[in-house]
């Protein structure tokens, strides 16, 4: 019998509708007086900025911003958010927004302690020794970065994208407010909430699944499954707000234990060739992951299908297994979403690029999968 070895760690966690006023007297307890907001275009113009900043001040310490964090984080905008954050000697750093300010964050932390740029740590052997301490306060239902200690990042000296791993790269503290996300577009909300159910399904099918992880891949697979659509058509649903914004975050800490799967390998080819975003990508490539997948896996996908509440009654185990694919199709369609890579200006000619980059970006992480392997699942997904 094989018993598995994991790693688990969960930063501390502030939860629910209206923990952000909860912001000032967490200064405090982390002794943070001269603080930089990390944050994108987007989170200042939906005005999320506002009640950050009265409760910074609040708390009596300086504060200044930086608001031009961009998708996919490109190393250069990483280098001029950690050059503001030395200039201003800043002791705590507050990242509020998406995936890519979490990272953003992350990262700038590392460079930001020790006086580095990025050009300092790309490919080097160890991490920076010390890190700034930070707040994290996500205003999508997602990417669950909150929790990672993962800090993805877009190298742009070859345009590949690239990560960060490590204890210095996990939040100090986290919080996760639903009433943040009340005004996120609703194609940002299906986008982000497709990217949180992907990270529950390939960490619940993975070779490396256990009883701890099931625990948070089953419940995030459930939520996402029974709220998204609810919180896509009505995107004031508190309730649904609230019960997303916890799905993200313990299906990251799914990953995080029981590990990932190929379609994040994939995805991030799809991105750099077809200027979409993380979860529209995802909403393409993972059924056919999923069909790829079945035959070694028939049991825990036909456990999937009625994870995501799909109604079993009659089936064999291999159509149950089946039905999980058609059941997240549905869902994508549902929202909107493209199901093609055709539909998003991918040819054929450029599955050879991609299968390459695939293979440079996942390394060792994608054995035992193969050049023909992931060939085959661009080809089905035309």
């Amino acid at each position: 019998m094989s018993l598995p070895n994991f790693f688990i760690k969960i930063p501390y966690s502030l939860v629910g509708p209206g923990s952000i006023s909860k912001l000032p007297e967490l200064i405090k307890e982390m002794d943070g007086t001269r603080v930089l907001i990390v944050t994108d275009n987007g989170v200042k113009e939906a005005g999320l900025l506002h009640t950050l900043i009265e409760s910074i001040k609040n708390s009596g310490c300086h504060y200044s911003t930086y608001d031009e964090c961009m998708p996919n984080t490109p190393s250069g905008n990483i280098d001029q958010c950690a050059k503001k954050a030395i200039e201003e000697q800043t002791d705590l750093l507050i990242g509020i927004g998406g995936g890519s300010v979490i990272d953003t964050t992350k990262i700038v932390s590392l460079l930001a302690a020790n006086s580095l740029e990025m050009s300092d740590i790309i490919g080097a052997p160890t991490m920076p020794s010390k890190a700034l301490a930070k707040i994290i306060i996500p205003t999508t239902s997602g990417t669950g970065s909150e929790w990672s200690r993962l800090a993805l990042y877009t190298d742009e000296a070859d345009g590949r994208k690239k990560m960060f791993r490590g204890m210095k790269v996990f939040a100090d503290a986290v919080i996760i407010d639903p009433e943040l996300t009340l005004g996120m577009p609703q194609r940002v909300t299906a986008d982000t909430g497709i990217d949180a159910l992907t990270h529950a399904i390939e960490a619940y099918t993975s070779s490396t699944a256990h009883t701890v992880g099931d625990s948070f891949s089953e419940t995030a697979i459930q939520m996402v499954s029974c709220n998204l659509l609810r919180v896509y058509n009505n995107g004031k649903d508190l309730e649904a707000r609230y019960n997303m914004s916890i799905a993200a975050s313990l299906a990251m800490e799914a990953m995080t234990v029981e590990g990932g799967g190929l379609a994040h390998m994939i995805d991030a080819s799809i991105i750099a060739k077809a200027h979409i975003s993380h979860g529209a990508a995802l909403a393409i490539i993972l059924p056919h992951v999923m069909e790829y997948d079945i035959p070694a896996n028939v049991d825990r996908y036909a456990r999937l299908a009625t994870l995501m509440g799909a109604k079993m009654s009659g089936l064999s185990l291999d159509e149950a297994a089946a039905l999980s694919v058609q059941t997240f199709k549905k869902l994508c369609s549902d929202l909107g979403m493209k199901h093609k890579l055709s539909q998003v200006g991918i040819k054929s000619d450029d599955i050879p690029a991609m299968v390459e980059n695939v293979l440079k970006f996942g390394g060792a992480r994608l054995a035992p999968h193969k050049a023909e392997d992931i060939t085959s699942i661009l080809k089905a997904a035309l």
